[in-house]
């Protein structure tokens, strides 16, 4: 059996994960939980042109808005991204 290290198989999404991922770390640093994949992509349902990538962050604190407008993913409408803060 072998272990897909990759999180979708698809590897321009996944350098597309790395980028947003990276770019929060940078971003919000300690305060980053988590980072998931949810919905098409996870179930096995993804259709390349149609469905969009839905992602969710765990944060430790509310953001500032400093950080709020710095983790905004622009002109992409193919990403549903939301924020889950857990104190």
């Amino acid at each position: 059996m072998t272990m897909q290290t990759d999180p979708t198989p698809y590897a321009d999404i996944n350098e597309l994960l790395e980028r947003i991922l990276s770019r929060m770390q940078g971003i919000l640093g300690k305060k980053l939980i988590g980072f998931y994949i949810f919905g098409s992509l996870v179930t096995g349902d993804f259709d390349y042109e149609s469905s969009d990538i839905d992602l969710v962050a765990a944060i430790s604190a509310d953001l500032n808005e400093r950080e709020f407008e710095s983790i905004k993913v622009r002109n992409c409408k193919k990403i549903t991204f939301h924020m889950i803060t857990l104190t």
